[in-house]
């Protein structure tokens, strides 16, 4: 974003945060904000999220098995 009345606008919403700053504001933020964004630890993030859907994927065919169901796979909610 390049200041002006688009980053006035979202000023409220996103303060002057690393979306709404530029020049040496922004790569403050990004300085700060870039180990979180290394490798390992989106290695992390993706395990951790992969493991809860691959939970609640089996337990779901398993609540569907045991009823003796069939399961649509184009209409389920991970969410």
């Amino acid at each position: 974003m390049q200041g002006g009345p688009s980053a006035d606008l979202l000023e409220e919403i996103l303060g002057t945060g690393i979306f709404n700053a530029d020049g040496e504001q922004w790569k403050r933020h990004r300085k700060v904000a870039s180990p979180q964004f290394s490798t390992r630890k989106i290695r992390e993030f993706s395990n951790t999220v992969f493991r809860k859907d691959a939970l609640h994927l089996v337990h779901l065919l398993d609540r569907a098995m045991v009823a003796q169901e069939p399961v649509e796979f184009q209409v389920f909610d991970f969410i």
